[in-house]
């Protein structure tokens, strides 16, 4: 898959059991471009709503909740959309390595993250955790929101 809609396909960036994760670019007048992560679902909706297949439905609360939880720390969503029959969440593109291949290259070099730098990683992840699980609805019910893949 090289398209997919208006995104131009550039690289997968990670596949799970529902879903799978691909760096795409959109592009438009004047040379504008703007790459995004799309998180595509697996499963074709063969012409069903997203509310009648579970794994759509799983993704639609996902995104509804990352509307919500808009925070510094944590990657925008810019839309949910069905193109070509599959669902499609539209994310914010964060470029750069994973924290697992900084440490994995430092470690090779046998050295550490420098403690700064380690507690404000940490510092930054605490506020978006506290963020979700201080998610509430519009009528002040807290959600209570775990997320799973720290």
């Amino acid at each position: 898959m090289s398209k997919l809609g208006p995104y131009k396909i550039l690289r997968p960036l990670a596949v799970g059991g529902q879903a799978e994760v691909l760096l795409a670019e959109r592009t438009g007048p004047g040379g504008f471009s703007v790459r995004h992560a799309l998180k595509i679902l697996n499963e074709p909706l063969g012409g069903s709503r997203p509310t009648d297949v579970p794994s759509a439905r799983a993704l639609v609360a996902e995104a509804r909740l990352l509307v919500r939880l808009a925070h510094p720390h944590t990657l925008a969503i810019h839309g949910l959309d069905v193109i070509d029959d599959r669902l499609v969440m539209v994310l914010e593109y964060v470029g750069g390595r994973s924290l697992a291949v900084v440490l994995e290259r430092l470690a090779r070099m046998g050295r550490t993250l420098p403690v700064e730098h380690a507690l404000w990683i940490t510092r930054s992840v605490a506020l978006a955790l506290d963020r979700a699980h201080e998610l509430a609805d519009d009528g002040g019910r807290r959600l209570n929101v775990i997320h799973r893949d720290v």
